[in-house]
C-alpha cells in the first residue's frame, strides 16, 4: 500500500510540474512583426536634359531657368539614445513547458530623427546598433546558451542593426505610429513592421513598442527536445531620446 501511494504521489508531482510550466504564452494576442525581404532604396532618378530653344543663326540655346524662390526649410533634429540614458531593448522567450524567461541587451545606441520644433512634430527615421555580446537573461546558464550557435552566435554575429525605411501615422492596438525597416539579426537582413507609441515631450522624445518576432525567420532554428521552445519571441522597446542631445542633420 505504501509503495502504491508513493508512486501515485510521484506521478502526481510530475503532472503538476508539467502543467505548472505550460499554459500562458507571452506572445499571444500581440502584434506580429512578419519578416519580409529587405527594402532597398529606390534608384536615383536621372535628370532630363535641359530644354533648348532656337537662337540667332539657328543655334540652340538653353532656356533660362525661372528665378529660384528662397526656401525657408529647417533641418530635422537627430536625438541620440542609448542604454546609458535609461533606454531598454528587452525580450521575452518561452517554452511550451517550463515558463518564460526575460532577457535583453545591455549595450546599444541609436537615433530618433524628428522634424524641427513645431506644433505638430513628426518622427522621420529610427536607427539602432546593438552589441549582441551584451545579451543578458534572468538565468546565467541560459545567457551562455543564448550566446552560442543554437541562438544568437554572438562571436560570429556581434552586432544587430535596425534602420527604418518608412514611418506612418497610426498603428495596431492604438499605437501612434507604424514603423517599417530593415533588421539585421543573426546574419539575416529582413524588413519588419511594428506598431510604436511615440511621445514628443519638452525634454525628450520617447518610443515604446511591444511586438512578436519569429526566431525561425532569422535562422534561429533550435527548438529544444521535442520542440519545447517557442519560436515566437516578444520584443520590448522603451526608447528615451533626450532633447539635450539633439543635433541638426
Amino acid at each position: 500500500m505504501y509503495v502504491r501511494f508513493r508512486k501515485w504521489m510521484i506521478a502526481g508531482a510530475v503532472v503538476s510540474a508539467l502543467f505548472a510550466g505550460c499554459g500562458e504564452n507571452p506572445a499571444e494576442n500581440m502584434p506580429v512583426a512578419k519578416a519580409n525581404p529587405p527594402i532597398t532604396a529606390p534608384p536615383a532618378s536621372t535628370s532630363e536634359p535641359e530644354p533648348t530653344t532656337p537662337g540667332e543663326g539657328g543655334v540652340a540655346v538653353a532656356e533660362a531657368e525661372p528665378e529660384a524662390v528662397a526656401a525657408t526649410t529647417t533641418s530635422p533634429l537627430a536625438l541620440a539614445f542609448s542604454n546609458a540614458n535609461g533606454s531598454t531593448v528587452n525580450f521575452v522567450g518561452s517554452k511550451k513547458v517550463g515558463g518564460a524567461h526575460n532577457g535583453g541587451f545591455k549595450l546599444f545606441e541609436g537615433t530618433l530623427l524628428t522634424s524641427a520644433e513645431s506644433d505638430k512634430p513628426t518622427l522621420e527615421k529610427v536607427t539602432a546598433d546593438i552589441d549582441a555580446k551584451s545579451l543578458w537573461s534572468d538565468d546565467d546558464k541560459l545567457t551562455e546558451h543564448l550566446k552560442n550557435k543554437d541562438f544568437f552566435e554572438v562571436e560570429t554575429y556581434p552586432t544587430s542593426k535596425f534602420e527604418s525605411t518608412s514611418i506612418t501615422s497610426g498603428g495596431e492596438n492604438g499605437a501612434t505610429h507604424t514603423v517599417t525597416g530593415n533588421l539585421t539579426l543573426h546574419g539575416e537582413i529582413k524588413s519588419i513592421t511594428f506598431p510604436a507609441t511615440v511621445t514628443f515631450g519638452p525634454e525628450q522624445v520617447a518610443l515604446k513598442s511591444e511586438f512578436v518576432l519569429n526566431k525561425q525567420e532569422f535562422g534561429m532554428t533550435f527548438t529544444g527536445p521535442g520542440g519545447v521552445i517557442r519560436d515566437e519571441v516578444v520584443i520590448k522597446l522603451d526608447i528615451k531620446a533626450p532633447r539635450a542631445a539633439a543635433s541638426s542633420e
